[in-house]
């Protein structure tokens, strides 16, 4: 296997409109090496444990925490056997007790995460991971060798069944990760700033502490690596935007997540950005999973619609190429 083709999961050259992607593709090909460049097996030293606690009652100013561990999980990606091609597991649980759900397509040393309603408020990104998960099942025995693919449509159930966008702490849980610029008060959609939305310290929320720990032991399980990718609504046109570190106000994203979102932003024809243009978001999910070495991504829906079947069929396309299935 040549270093080009090490480059990425999947095969086949999408269009690569963009010239910074093709510029970081460019990069890759010439650093080369032994193994996935995108999704390498390289590890870092293992991170303290986070501190935390998962608050009882109604986030207030006034509170403070007394630190706690943060939740551990033994997953393995070594394949038996006689693995089980699909498996169902809970990572965690909610605020108000509805559990964190989780489902495994495929078996192998590269994963896939597709995680979606973050937010509450965006049903229809919970619709479409679940549609994309029954879609993988469907294909299982098509599905490309050494490739877990796992589906989290829920990630904030308990904001899903009261329709509203914070969690049952009324934190934004896209505003609660470690990152280096959270804030305890983070802007949010239409100009307005959170009290409280970033919660009372990095992962005091069950939900994004569970969701951490648990992607944190995928990485180190998973030779092959992980990508992460992260399902909003909603963006005119749609957009698909890299994993990025903050130093002050000024983003940089990570290369190999950058590689990803190209590649998404083509296949899907959305807008490709590097930074989210109506306010400064802290705290979220992608800043969390770039500056710990994961490659992620953000997608937004183009509307807060129910997506249709072809558009169910566009992104399974899009995430079934990049698997590296034909």
């Amino acid at each position: 296997m040549t270093s080009s083709t090490r480059l990425l999961w999947f095969s086949g050259q999408p269009r690569r409109k963009r010239a910074a992607v093709l510029a970081v593709l460019a990069i890759l090909t010439l650093v080369g090496g032994s193994g996935w460049l995108l999704l390498g097996s390289g590890r870092i030293p293992r991170l303290a444990r986070l501190a935390l606690q998962i608050p009882t009652t109604t986030p207030t100013p006034t509170l403070t925490h007394t630190p706690s561990p943060t939740p551990t999980y033994t997953l393995t990606c070594t394949p038996t056997s006689t693995p089980e091609m699909i498996q169902a597991l809970t990572i965690g649980e909610s605020v108000q007790g509805r559990p964190l759900e989780v489902t495994r397509i495929g078996w192998g040393e590269r994963v896939l995460v597709i995680a979606a309603a973050i937010h509450g408020s965006e049903p229809n990104t919970a619709y479409l991971a679940g549609k994309l998960r029954d879609r993988f099942a469907d294909s299982i025995s098509t599905l490309p060798g050494g490739v877990a693919v796992y589906f989290l449509p829920e990630i904030n159930p308990d904001g899903l069944a009261s329709g509203r966008r914070f969690n049952a702490h009324t934190v934004d849980l896209n505003r609660n990760w470690r990152t280096e610029n959270w804030r305890p008060n983070p802007e949010g959609p239409y100009e307005a700033v959170l009290p409280q939305g970033g919660g009372l310290a990095p992962f005091s929320e069950p939900e994004t502490a569970a969701l951490a720990g648990w992607l944190w032991e995928l990485k180190d399980e998973a030779s092959g690596g992980v990508i992460a990718l992260f399902y909003h609504s909603a963006y005119a046109g749609g957009s698909v935007q890299p994993g990025y570190a903050t130093d002050g106000d000024v983003l940089s994203s990570d290369p190999q997540s950058a590689v990803v979102a190209g590649l998404l932003a083509d296949q899907l024809d959305y807008n490709y950005l590097t930074k989210f243009p109506w306010y400064t978001v802290t705290g979220n999910e992608i800043g969390w999973c770039a500056e710990n070495g994961l490659t992620c991504a953000e997608i937004e829906l183009p509307t807060a619609g129910t997506p249709t079947e072809a558009e169910i069929d566009l992104h399974f396309r899009a995430l079934w190429q990049l698997i590296g299935g034909r």
